[in-house]
């Protein structure tokens, strides 16, 4: 089909963006998805399996997760009202755009960050305030409320952690944003369960706050796809309107419910994340080569002083698979790595610092910047 006939029968600003896209690498050590690095234990998923398969897969599920929201009501303890889930947190914050933009609306956001918010604004062709996070990748907060105070924008998305920084921004600064802004203000807290900062308690004061957040980063089902937001009931019945019904499917919802009832698995896994973490972070700083980034959630953003591409593909070489984010503003010599579990951080330590000492003696013995060779 040529240009002409596409553009017929497709709406231009999905013609005119890029598809997203990952490369997938069969690599011995995975540490490119912020993904948990631990599976389910084997008796926990036979319990899933039964749970599930008692079921009748040949009817619909309920029409809004109504089990998991029943569960994620009683574990929080907020009106079942007040929740929303559906396939991982992306379908939510999906539906939210459409609720809220169209041509003409304005869509904040600051970049670095996750690619999707900048999806659902160039799908529903709204248009977009991106602002920079600082040097240090910290939020610039008296920039986003002098945008709030200025013009109308139609919705704020922030993540907190942020996807690829790991900066997060406090409860204090949420609030003075909430309180400035005259449309919906999203805080993704995708990574919530690392970092333990949440604003949560601020739905009580702020009617246009939306807290998204998913299962599939500390409660390890990335692959069966859960999320859930919280909001005003009224703000979670507009959702509803725009949202797929039957979305969520009776596996997923299952799964997600049980390790909900089940919290002492998703505790034992994090503390031996944080555990790792910890070190990871104390062998990085030890390298004077790499600059790496604060980060509250279970990954790390690493300036490694080379091009980010040129060390990934290094990287992949060896058997080892990290996120190339050069391609995000301001990231050129950047790459993200995930808390693995403690052999795959050890071998990624030492992959990096062998590469790195490539590249000083490439730099020793023809001078000029230190890249890795091809």
């Amino acid at each position: 089909m040529n240009k002409q006939e596409l553009s017929r029968l497709i709406r231009e600003e999905i013609l005119r963006r890029d598809e997203y896209s990952f490369e997938y690498s069969d690599t011995e050590v995975k540490l490119d998805q912020n993904e948990s690095p631990y599976d389910l234990p084997a008796q926990i998923k036979g319990e899933i399996l039964e749970a599930a398969g008692s079921q009748k897969w040949n009817r619909y599920p309920s029409l809004d997760g109504s089990r998991l929201r029943q569960a994620l009501s009683d574990q929080l303890q907020l009106p079942h009202a007040m929740i929303s889930v559906g396939v991982g947190s992306d379908e939510l914050l999906n539906a939210i755009g459409n609720m809220t933009l169209s041509p003409g609306k304005r869509m904040l956001i600051v970049e670095p960050t996750f690619r999707i918010y900048s999806q659902i604004q160039e799908v529903n062709d709204a248009m977009v305030i991106s602002l920079s996070l600082d040097s240090d990748m910290a939020y610039p907060v008296e920039k986003i409320i002098n945008v709030l105070s200025t013009v109308t924008v139609d919705l704020t998305v922030i993540a907190s952690p942020n996807n690829p920084t790991g900066s997060s921004i406090t409860i204090d600064d949420i609030e003075r944003i909430a309180g400035t802004a005259n449309g919906l203000v999203v805080i993704d807290e995708a990574y919530f369960e690392f970092s333990c900062i949440t604003a949560l308690p601020l739905l009580k004061k702020f009617n246009n706050l939306v807290i998204s957040r998913t299962f599939s980063k500390a409660f390890g089902l990335a692959g069966l796809r859960a999320g859930y937001i919280i909001a005003e009931p009224d703000i979670i019945k507009c959702i509803h309107k725009v949202k797929m019904p039957f979305s969520l499917n009776v596996f997923s919802e299952t799964a997600a419910v049980m390790l909900l009832n089940n919290m002492e698995i998703i505790e034992n896994k994090l503390e031996l994340i944080r555990v790792e973490k910890r070190f990871l972070y104390e062998q990085l700083q030890e390298m004077d080569e790499v600059r790496i980034f604060r980060s509250d959630a279970n990954f790390f953003l690493i300036d490694t002083g080379m091009t980010g591409k040129k060390i990934v593909r290094e990287l992949t070489g060896l058997g080892i698979a990290v996120r190339d984010v050069s391609n995000y503003p301001g990231l050129d010599n950047c790459i993200r790595v995930t808390v693995g579990k403690p052999k795959e951080n050890r071998m990624f330590l030492a992959a990096l610092k062998s590469l790195i000492d490539k590249g000083k003696t490439i730099k020793d013995k023809e001078g000029g910047e230190c890249v890795i060779q091809q």
